[in-house]
């Protein structure tokens, strides 16, 4: 076994963590998370003005009070730290005095070659690396090991295959590895931070989580004792579901298929993580591009009392008869109550925003905000005068042929190992059709893994890296291949609303084509092999992937052209005049009804507004989508919090020919939400509490009820993916955050509140899930 902890989840996360994870218990490897797209964002600029920055300057500053104390505990140091510039800090790390071996890893940073590869004018384009670089610095002896841009698992993955000696066709261990990385990586997220239902534990202070991996890729996830916070299946599977898009989680050394993991609890504050199976990784290297699109700036107006609208209007004909309207973008957010008791409750908020290319324009924007102090509405005020502008950075993904990007390990002695890709892939994946599959992927059998041999056995103590030998021969076949998944079932017919043409389906091409991974049926005379036999891709530049097909969520019923019930979770009544339960409209979900205190203001189309009137919002038509009956006994429903492991092959029965006793609550009383960003896109996980509310999350939030319940998905492009074994789904909501976090007018510019927006929503819920 190996004991991975983490100490950083983004950069600018709690400074003491090192500390406290060096103190507070055993460790054979500590890891550090500091980057982000925003992250690379923000440290090419700091590299425009000094060539010698571009890493994260907090983790030298915390590795200056730590590292003799890590060194005295032979515990292993393994961050990204090093951003754009891991030469640098590696040296930076050695000018301490320190008798540390610092190794790094290099190859990620393709600003140099973006022209020729196609990337463009870029202010930063890394490739994510793998895990094999950190590896081969672990065993080389290296105390502390360097990054640039690798996956955020790699720093698990790496310590892992170097203690045990995995191979790079260990797929299942790689993937059990990749798993533990991605629940660690954001640090207390796992362990009760930004936990759904927080007012169950102690989430004051929770602590940095560890990762127990054992030779076969299993893992426990735990933290230190005498700690805060809590590790239980839900603070796990809310992690899990963080920023995953589809069940299949592409990396650069495995496909991670995360429908097969299973979580069971192993004590107090432990979760195990078994079960999950790994094929090969796409023959495409995802690359993080940065580049710089204008300038921002920002302010919010102050409207308090009478007169919202009318307020609203004239700053905003006022700013625009000095600027003109282009770029700018104005959301009014209804916060004021009539006949408030404070003054802050009787205020709404007016906020502007401009987005230009010329930098005087962003200026004036700020001035001239300020000089209505005295000649605009009564009661004029700012939250805050306008700051100045800042540059506005677009973030894309770019995807390269393997063999375009290098993988180079600068070991200790200041050896240049580079390290070649293995040579087995699966294709890279078109995009998966935007519909739920007609029924569950049930997982491939388990395959045999490899036999240890003298190549993957480790003697001495846990961290004893040096003494785990790399293979014999990079990239040779196990005993056995593992069985890909079956393809997705054929796309279904396609929905308007699902539709994604023009400007908008330029831009989620790209992403939508690394969503999910589609894998190659066995060769035939008329079907070229794939992998290590495919003739390999000779592209110089960036691939340009073909728009994808976007389908409807369900298939449509032959008869009724309704959206029919999804196989993977069957309805148990009988589908019969007495047997089925058709739902009336009224009890369908829609928008919370206002309190009875709170007039509702007019709308006006001189202000644009972030979230429509709910009476503009449509009622969903009746029998639009299934309602599951109630279960065999609902007197003796499963217990919320527990531990065992979902069943969700196993359908409620019902009561035939009886509708179910609903009450409307929110659905967060039945249901856990974490949400976040990738890119443009909003990424929104979903898990019912115990199995027999997992077929009513699976027939009741579809895509449809999602965009009723949010509004402002209503005309975007969304994916379902069912996770039958986390009790779970999850949504990819494309395009919902414009051209990136930087970029982003929206409120929630990274969606990390998405979720429990969803979860304060009200919905009919049957009484027996409550």
């Amino acid at each position: 076994m190996i004991r991975v902890g983490n100490a950083s989840g983004f950069y600018g996360d709690r400074f003491t963590a090192v500390h406290e994870m060096l103190t507070g218990g055993d460790l054979d490897v500590l890891t550090g998370d500091y980057l982000a797209e925003l992250t690379m964002l923000v440290l090419g600029r700091q590299r425009l003005k000094d060539p010698r920055a571009g890493y994260a300057e907090t983790f030298l500053r915390q590795l200056a009070d730590t590292l003799d104390l890590a060194l005295g505990r032979g515990v292993k140091i393994v961050t990204n730290a090093g951003g754009l510039n891991p030469a640098g800090l590696a040296d930076a790390i050695r000018a301490l005095g320190t008798r540390a071996k610092v190794a790094h890893v290099e190859g990620d940073d393709l600003v140099p070659r973006a022209a020729s590869l196609g990337l463009g004018d870029a202010l930063t384009a890394n490739a994510y690396l793998g895990a094999w670089g950190i590896a081969e610095c672990l065993r080389a002896g290296a105390d502390v090991v360097i990054t640039g841009r690798v996956t955020d698992a790699s720093l698990t993955v790496g310590p892992a295959a170097a203690h045990f000696g995995w191979h790079p066709t260990d797929y299942d261990r790689l993937a059990g590895a990749t798993v533990a990385g991605h629940l660690i990586e954001c640090g207390p997220q796992v362990t009760g931070g930004n936990y759904a239902f927080f007012t169950e534990l102690d989430p004051t202070h929770p602590p940095f989580p560890l990762a127990e991996i054992h030779d076969d890729g299993t893992s426990v996830i735990t933290k230190h004792p005498n700690t805060g916070g809590a590790v239980t299946r839900e603070t796990v599977t809310a992690q899990l579901l963080y920023e995953i898009q589809g069940p299949h989680y592409l990396g650069p050394d495995v496909t991670t298929h995360l429908d097969t993991v299973t979580l069971t609890a192993d004590g107090p504050d432990r979760v195990r993580v078994s079960g999950v199976r790994g094929t090969p990784p796409p023959d495409t290297v995802k690359v993080c591009v940065n580049t710089l699109a204008g300038f921002k700036n920002s302010v919010t107006f102050i409207l308090c009392g009478l007169d919202i609208e009318e307020k609203a209007t004239l700053a905003r004909r006022q700013v625009e008869r000095a600027l003109g309207p282009d770029g700018i973008t104005w959301t009014l957010a209804r916060t004021d109550h009539p006949d408030a008791a404070t003054e802050e409750t009787a205020s709404a908020l007016l906020h502007a925003t401009i987005h230009t290319e010329d930098p005087t324009r962003a200026k004036a924007f700020a001035r001239t905000t300020v000089e209505l102090a005295l000649a605009s509405y009564p009661g004029f005020t700012l939250t805050t005068p306008p700051p100045d502008p800042t540059p506005i950075g677009v973030y894309r993904p770019a995807y390269l042929p393997r063999h375009q990007i290098p993988h180079t390990a600068v070991l200790p002695d200041g050896t240049r190992h580079p390290f070649p890709w293995p040579p087995e892939t699966a294709p890279t994946p078109a995009a998966q059709a935007n519909s739920t599959p007609t029924s569950p992927r049930a997982p491939a059998p388990a395959t045999t893994q490899p036999p240890t041999t003298a190549a993957h056995a480790v003697a001495g103590p846990a961290h004893s890296f040096a003494s785990a030998q790399p293979p014999a021969e990079v990239g040779a076949q196990t005993d056995s291949t593992p069985t890909p998944p079956s393809a997705p079932s054929p796309a279904t017919t396609q929905s308007p609303r699902d539709a994604v043409t023009g400007p908008a389906r330029s831009l989620v091409s790209a992403q939508l084509a690394a969503c999910t991974a589609s894998f190659t049926p066995a060769p035939t005379a008329d079907r070229p092999p794939t992998g290590a036999g495919a003739p390999q891709s000779t592209s110089e530049t960036a691939q340009s992937v073909a728009p994808p097909a976007v389908t409807a969520e369900w298939p449509l019923d032959a008869g009724t052209q309704q959206p029919a019930a999804d196989p993977a979770v069957p309805l148990p009544a009988a589908q019969s005049p007495t047997g089925s339960i058709t739902p009336d409209a009224s009890t369908l979900a829609h928008p919370v009804p206002p309190r009875a205190d709170t007039a509702q203001p007019p709308t006006s189309a001189a202000v644009q507004r972030a979230v429509p009137h709910p009476a503009q919002i449509p009622t969903p038509p009746a029998n639009s989508e299934p309602v599951p009956p109630l279960p065999t006994n609902p007197s003796q429903p499963t217990p919320r919090n527990a531990n065992s492991a979902p069943q969700p092959d196993t359908p409620p029965t019902s009561h035939p020919g009886t509708p179910p006793q609903t009450r409307r609550v929110p659905l967060g009383t039945i249901l856990g939400a974490r949400s976040g960003d990738k890119g443009g896109d909003a990424n929104l996980g979903v898990w019912a509490r115990t199995p027999d509310a997992y077929p009513w999350l699976v027939h009741t939030l579809t895509t449809d009820r999602l965009r009723t319940l949010l509004p402002e998905t209503a005309d975007l492009p969304i994916e379902r993916h069912l996770l039958p074994n986390l009790n779970a789904v999850n949504f990819v909501i494309h395009t919902l955050l414009g051209q990136g976090v930087a970029a982003s007018t929206r409120f929630d510019p990274q969606a990390k509140a998405l979720g429990e927006w969803l979860r304060a929503r009200y919905v009919d819920v049957p009484e027996a899930l409550l």
